[in-house]
């Protein structure tokens, strides 16, 4: 298994793992309550070359030319300057957009989202991603690494935890609740 830094030309691969991941919010993003009109949109961000799902943050794994999944993450205190492309592109197809939610805030690396295809799930990838995540973090100069997790993801959260990451708190965000965790860098 290869991780790599994500390519433009990914970005087919990266929407199905990002939709896998964050399910009915892509909707929230792309403000749009088609599913169609939401993925197609969830593509632009993903091609662009800033916005918060952009392929520049994403890592990919990937193995025999296949990607075997995704982690999305970037700095937290940018998401203002992230999202605003992203606002900018709904408001252009004449959405209504209002700003999104910051399920995270202040200067931690936030880890948005992770997917991995059924396939490869138990192998390790999400661990091998995570870690690469953990690293560009502290590479940028972040000693706190951030993500949420589904409330009712009990084996993820404990997969977190086994990582070293523990609650701090609970994030509310469209009807869903979530345990907010983090990581701090040691030493």
């Amino acid at each position: 298994m290869v991780i790599r830094d994500a390519k433009q030309t990914d970005y087919r691969e990266l929407c199905e793992l990002i939709l896998y991941a964050i399910e009915d919010l892509a909707q929230l993003y792309a403000a749009s309550d088609d599913a169609g009109e939401a993925k197609a949109t969830m593509e632009e961000f993903i091609r662009m070359e800033q916005s918060r799902f952009s392929y520049r943050n994403c890592i990919a794994a990937e193995e025999n030319g296949q990607i075997l999944g995704t982690v999305l993450c970037y700095g937290a205190d940018r998401m203002d300057e992230l999202d605003r492309p992203m606002l900018e592109l709904v408001r252009d197809k004449g959405r209504t957009a209002e700003p999104y939610p910051k399920e995270c805030r202040g200067h931690r690396f936030y880890i948005d989202s992770i997917g991995v295809y059924g396939m490869s799930r138990g192998k390790g990838v999400g661990t091998a991603l995570i870690h690469a995540a953990e690293e560009r973090g502290h590479r940028l100069g972040y000693d706190t690494i951030s993500l949420i997790v589904d409330e009712k993801k009990n084996k993820t959260k404990q997969l977190y935890e086994r990582l070293g990451f523990q609650q701090t708190g609970n994030v509310e965000l469209m009807g869903h609740n979530y345990h907010a965790m983090d990581k701090k860098r040691k030493g």
